[in-house]
């Protein structure tokens, strides 16, 4: 556990399911206090239930301005002076739910197939990445993090 996190909060949005479920579950193990905010209420109640540690359900959809605070950029400009940090987070290929979302049959065949074709990332991949960015020095800020599966080509 990094001792850094006991006691402080960390905001995770998406956290419903695939990387932002493992990214809240990632820092609950650490010792954060994690508000965790996402559209659907009953998943995020589940995953309060089974975090080994504090978790606090929002009520948040990113798509509708009115549950939205600003762009990340904007965010980090705003609150970097009180030692906040804000990372955006850019993964490529990883294995969730969000390829069944998809409505397009000839997009959600290409996914598929893509899948299919090499060893994808997990979203406790871009969990570990993303603890990684905050368990940095004080002085340090990662911003940004890409992460791609290593066998993809495009």
């Amino acid at each position: 556990m990094h001792r850094e996190f006991n006691g402080r909060v960390v905001l995770v949005t998406r956290a419903s399911s695939g990387i932002g479920e493992a990214t809240a579950l990632a820092f609950s193990a650490e010792g954060a206090r994690v508000a965790a905010g996402a559209r659907r209420a009953d998943r995020l109640e589940s995953l309060a239930r089974k975090a080994p540690g504090e978790i606090l359900p929002l009520n948040l959809d990113v798509t509708d301005q009115e549950s939205a605070t600003a762009f990340s950029e904007a965010l980090r400009q705003e609150v970097t002076a009180q030692g906040v940090r804000v990372v955006v987070v850019e993964p490529d290929f990883v294995a969730t739910e969000l390829i069944n979302h998809n409505t397009e049959p000839t997009m959600r065949a290409l996914a598929r197939d893509t899948a299919a074709a090499m060893r994808t990332l997990q979203p406790e991949d871009i969990a570990n990445a993303v603890v990684y960015a905050v368990t940095q020095p004080e002085h340090v800020a990662v911003n940004e993090i890409l992460v791609r599966p290593t066998d993809q080509t495009r």
